[in-house]
């Protein structure tokens, strides 16, 4: 076994002086005061002497000096490889970034992609660049993922003073930046700049050996450039446009990278990332000797730890630790008691009644006397939970009177709460029994006044709706003679209709027996007229006019008992029913 950091152990030379002053300037502090005054003066709450006890703090000491040297048993050596690639990342800073067809701006987006692109990069070495019209480099090979992140947020369009787009300047700077590699691996985020090809950079590329991967940060639509609120204009005064160069495209395709427009997530990015690695053999960056270690320091820091408490906890506290720490499970559940009771008065005196309700529930599940039941009750009562606390007074059984009398008044409280007077007078009048109480007394006339003012009031409450039971009755019995009336004179008017129709009828028959008794006797005076010369004939006609006579008082008589009579309308008077019931 070894110490990790063995200058520590020297801290225990420490504990020559304090040693020292304690053993030679003990017998003259005691001979400056009598026997009976300095054992008045000395304040000792252990069950250990003084002179044990401060030996105990010194072997506290040297134990945790002795944990902070770190002792450790050798294990085994382990080799730690670190295998990745280096990738140059170039992001364009020209004027044309400024454009927002990509929110907020193109330069935004670019940055944002790059440090995404750094993240999922951590095995690999990133140098980072920035170019426009020339180019230059930002950070050299490196795995510091947070200074890179720290270089792109401090760039912007005015750290490059020459204008344009320039790729080749990039490729160029890019073999002074990696010279161990042959192959190089170079990541652009630009908008594609304005050139019409890129015969130049792609040969560059192939014959550097160089895999080119774009991604393109603009749209084919476009947008004008802003620079410090003002667009920039042209050589003619118009404004201009700047859209997404795909020429640029040709340059990945024919170095074997890729060509991608940006998206909201890193499928772009990831694509390129996994196609560099599956094209490149990983190389070796770093490779370590780690030796493992098995630490001891836990066991001298645990018994340090333990004289801590026996030297500085009274007696009561130290048994209740040492039972939570190597007795049974029965002493562990009374020490946890011991902490819960103090707990649940705290936080009752801080008036937290809900907390300090959970705090006794979870002492009463281990000790169910009826104090602990007691408690926990008052403590429900006072978070207003009155079933609880009816419940636990009930398993509250004291000898004395007044614990007696007290659970009844406090059952009684509970119940008047819950506006349950009956229960809450009997338990008020129990108490009284067991003994005479003037506050008991002063609840007991509430209770019965609050219990008169409830019963009067659901009296108000019945008759009220009695009454308005009574005024639906009598609109529902209005509603109804209403529609029996207008269903009677639908009747009538039905009847008058058809009465109407059947004098109709009669009139006309009667029109048309008239015109028949014209007719006749038209056909008698046609006949006289031709019986004037015959004697015969005039006889004849003489009773056929005494037959038509008799014919026409016949149909008149008829007639008579035809007549229709008129069927009156019937009127229903409302009738109001009332309640004479008195409440």
């Amino acid at each position: 076994m070894t110490f990790l950091y063995p200058e520590v152990l020297y801290l225990n030379l420490l504990l020559i002086l304090p040693l020292l002053f304690y053993i030679f300037s003990k017998n003259k502090i005691k001979k400056l005061f009598k026997k009976e005054i300095f054992e008045k003066l000395s304040i000792n709450q252990s069950f250990m002497p003084n002179s044990l006890r401060i030996g105990t703090l010194f072997i506290i000491f040297a134990l945790l000096s002795i944990s902070l040297a770190r002792p450790v048993k050798n294990n085994s050596n382990i080799d730690i490889e670190l295998k990745g690639l280096n990738i140059i990342v170039a992001m364009d800073i020209s004027k044309s970034m400024l454009a927002e067809d990509t929110k907020p701006n193109r330069l935004v987006v670019a940055k944002d992609k790059i440090k995404k692109f750094i993240d999922i990069n951590r095995n690999n070495k990133i140098s980072l660049m920035a170019f426009a019209g020339n180019a230059f480099m930002v950070a050299p090979l490196s795995f510091d993922s947070q200074s890179l992140k720290f270089l792109i947020d401090n760039l912007d369009v005015s750290s490059v003073s020459r204008a344009g787009t320039s790729v080749l300047s990039v490729l160029e700077s890019s073999l002074i930046i990696d010279k161990t590699d042959n192959k190089k691996n170079i990541v652009i985020f630009s908008d594609g700049g304005d050139e019409d090809d890129y015969d130049k950079e792609i040969e560059f590329a192939k014959n550097n050996n160089m895999s080119v991967y774009i991604v393109s940060i603009a749209t084919e639509k476009g947008a004008p450039i802003k620079e410090k609120g003002n667009f920039i204009l042209d050589k003619t005064g118009g404004v201009v446009i700047s859209k997404r160069n795909d020429n640029i495209a040709k340059l990945s395709h024919k170095t074997s990278g890729i060509f991608t427009t940006y998206t909201y997530s890193n499928n772009d990015i990831i694509s390129i990332k996994e196609h560099i690695e599956s094209e490149n053999k990983k190389k070796m960056f770093k490779k370590d000797n780690v030796i493992s270690y098995d630490e001891f320091f836990v066991y001298p820091l645990f018994v340090a730890l333990v004289l801590v408490f026996l030297s500085f906890f009274t007696y009561f506290k130290r048994v209740m630790v040492l039972m939570l720490l190597f007795y049974s499970s029965d002493s562990y559940a009374g020490a946890m008691d011991f902490l819960n009771i103090s707990s649940a008065k705290t936080t009752y005196s801080k008036k937290e009644y809900a907390q300090s309700a959970k705090y006794w529930q979870k002492v009463y599940d281990n000790d169910k006397s009826s104090k602990i039941a007691y408690n926990l009750a008052n403590a429900y009562y006072k978070s207003s939970d009155y079933k609880k606390a009816i419940e636990y007074f009930d398993k509250s059984e004291f000898k004395t009177d007044k614990a007696k009398a007290f659970v009844h008044y406090n059952k009684g409280n509970a119940y008047a709460k819950m506006q349950d007077y009956e229960n809450a007078k009997k338990e008020y009048n129990k108490s009284l029994e067991i003994r005479d109480d003037k506050d008991v007394r002063y609840n007991l006339e509430l209770v019965k006044q609050a219990e008169k003012q409830k019963k009067e009031q659901e009296k108000n409450k019945d008759k009220k709706d009695s009454k308005d039971n009574e005024n639906q009755k009598d609109k529902k019995e209005d509603k109804d003679k209403q529609n029996k009336d207008s269903k009677n004179k639908g009747d009538n008017k039905k009847k008058d209709k058809k009465n109407k129709d059947k004098k109709k009828g009669k009139d006309k028959e009667k029109s048309e027996s008239k015109d028949k008794k014209g007719k006749d006797k038209k056909q008698n005076k046609d006949k006289q007229d031709k019986q004037e010369n015959d004697k015969t004939e005039k006889t004849k006609k003489h009773k056929a006019k005494h037959i038509s006579d008799l014919q026409e008082k016949r149909w008149m008589k008829k007639l008579e008992k035809q007549k229709t009579k008129s069927i009156p309308l019937y009127q229903f008077s409302n009738k109001e029913n009332k309640n004479d019931k008195n409440w």
